[in-house]
């Protein structure tokens, strides 16, 4: 099947080409998408570049993530370039903080998009049904915009991450003491990852809900002195068994426990 669309990324940005690609086909269905990160697209064995060059040659349009992760990557730039030299429309799309009137030149020459704005996201799909010659179905662009703008922050999130230069070393001390963990204690760090901070009746409650071994489940406060990751906010409430007593996750470790629980 010939390539309809090419969506260029960051490799940092796979996640957000997924979510394009599954919003695209949704309102074209049978629309040929391709992206490099795809498992689909591009599969073990495959001489990738070769794979990369024969979808830019066939897309009808290329839709380039430009996120800040997406300039900074002399890829994107490469297959964007492609499109100056034929008569295939270039569409720039924006997420985070990178903002179509803050885009770098040749990009800021091209009319851009901001794909966490709902009015934007109708916009492509109109320009797209012009360049497909094929009606849109209609998708919930509010919806959408709601979602880049989650995993945009995920993908920021990874990329600070990875930029860490003691990464290895944080990765390798989270291991070992999650392995001192029970599975419920684990829940509850995730628990913690997720919201931020909590109550530790809230914390019993999540781990409740998720149908952890109560028995080998901890209050945060000995999960806290067990892993250094959980502070204490405002007086400990000791009269009632530390049921009031909010704890938060420690913020320069969150970034690290939240790829160590989704590595993808």
């Amino acid at each position: 099947m010939a390539t309809d669309i090419f969506i260029s990324h960051a490799a940092v940005d796979e996640e957000l080409a997924a979510v394009l690609k599954s919003h695209l086909q949704t309102c074209f269905p049978g629309l040929d998408v391709f992206v490099s990160s795809d498992p689909e697209d591009l599969q073990p064995g495959d001489r990738w570049i070769e794979k990369i060059l024969e979808a830019l040659k066939e897309a009808k349009c290329v839709l380039v993530l430009t996120t800040a992760r997406g300039l900074s990557r002399k890829w994107v730039w490469f297959e964007s370039g492609r499109t100056w030299f034929v008569n295939v429309p270039l569409i720039p799309c924006c997420a985070g903080t990178i903002r179509k009137s803050e885009l770098p030149a040749p990009f800021s020459s091209l009319q851009a998009l901001e794909l966490d704005v709902p009015h934007d996201v109708t916009a492509l799909e109109k320009r797209l049904a012009s360049i497909l010659s094929s009606p849109a179905n209609h998708a919930e662009a509010s919806a959408f915009a709601a979602t880049v703008t989650r995993v945009d922050l995920r993908a920021d999130e990874r990329q600070k991450v990875k930029a860490d230069p003691f990464v290895a070393e944080i990765s390798e001390r989270i291991g070992k003491i999650m392995r001192t963990l029970s599975p419920a204690e684990q829940t509850t760090i995730r628990d913690f990852v997720i919201f931020g901070q909590l109550t530790t009746s809230a914390a019993r409650s999540y781990a409740v809900q998720a149908g952890v071994d109560m028995e080998r489940w901890s209050v945060p406060w000995a999960i806290a002195n067990k892993t250094g990751w959980l502070t204490l906010v405002g007086p400990s409430k000791t009269n009632d068994a530390f049921e009031d007593s909010t704890y938060a996750i420690n913020e320069q470790i969150r970034p690290h426990l939240k790829f160590f629980f989704n590595p993808q």
